[in-house]
């Protein structure tokens, strides 16, 4: 296996100059998953990912840059610490997040920009400056405390509508793109709006619950929350958003209603928080 996933980038190391030709991100066990799909999706066949039980051990490769990616101590779960040794980069996290986020700092100090979830700016080399690292004695956290993320106005036909409801192989890799910019910006968390098409019949919704659990298993790969926008009224819908309360009238009939639309958006389906707003109405008494 550890051949297999070398090979993209052993075969990108036949340059004649001899120097760095390839980046080797060293994950641990249970988060090497995640962390491939996290480096995938930067565009740069020069990374690679491999596993190895401590990778805060992890020492000097041949003709390549190793970024380990170790555990911290007494770090919260979205604090960091870098060393820098010649070519070898050691991120210590308290967390997953930590970890990434202290992994994005390394490609950003190396000349990495990640302007967009679908396209990163890439450098022409490979080189670790040590002066563009803070010494190791600097803890990284957060400059903004709490939740902070993108949400996703699906209520438009817009890339990520489709992405995130739409069942397809391409957008649960698309979304896992959206997730992996997130963390790669320092955020912590993801959500998009519910739309009401999963009440036209039991397949529709059986499809995007399928479809819903990948892109889930996805964005908690890398470490972030994700949240699902629901609406409370939908007598007045004009955008197709889900909604709890259709046609009921009185408190009964809408509870009846209630209770069966909402397990259709939480039963089986691994969601961090929803968001609740009133919805579009008129004629419902709130």
């Amino acid at each position: 296996m550890r051949a297999w996933l070398l090979l993209p980038f052993l075969l990108s190391s036949c340059g004649d100059d001899g120097g760095v030709s390839s980046l080797i991100v060293v994950a641990g066990p249970g988060e090497a998953e995640g962390v491939r799909a996290w480096a995938r999706t930067i565009g740069d066949i020069r990374i690679g990912v491999v596993q190895e039980t401590d990778p805060g051990q992890a020492g000097p490769r041949w003709r390549s840059i190793t970024l380990a990616l170790g555990q911290g101590q007494d770090l919260c779960d979205q604090c960091y610490v870098i060393d820098v040794d010649d070519t070898v980069i050691t991120v210590r996290g308290g967390g997953l997040l930590g970890r990434l986020y202290g992994a994005s700092h390394a490609l950003e100090a190396m000349g990495y920009r990640f302007h967009h979830p679908y396209e990163s700016l890439l450098p022409e080399g490979l080189e670790v400056d040590p002066d563009a690292f803070p010494g190791p004695d600097t803890v990284h956290a957060p400059e903004i405390g709490g939740r902070r993320g993108i949400h996703l106005h699906t209520l438009h036909p817009l890339d990520t509508m489709f992405d995130a409801w739409v069942p397809s192989e391409d957008g649960v890799e698309r979304m896992g793109a959206v997730a992996d910019w997130v963390v790669r910006n320092r955020g912590s968390h993801l959500q998009w709006v519910a739309l009401d098409d999963i009440l036209d019949s039991s397949d529709t919704h059986a499809a995007w619950k399928e479809h819903t659990q990948a892109v889930l298993k996805r964005v908690h790969g890398v470490g972030l929350t994700a949240g699902l926008g629901i609406q409370l009224f939908g007598s007045g819908n004009l955008q197709l958003a889900f909604d709890l309360v259709d046609k009921g009238t009185t408190i009964e009939a809408q509870r009846e209603e209630l209770g069966p639309r909402l397990d259709l958006v939480t039963d089986g389906l691994d969601f961090d928080l929803y968001n609740l707003s009133f919805g579009e109405f008129f004629g419902a008494d709130p």
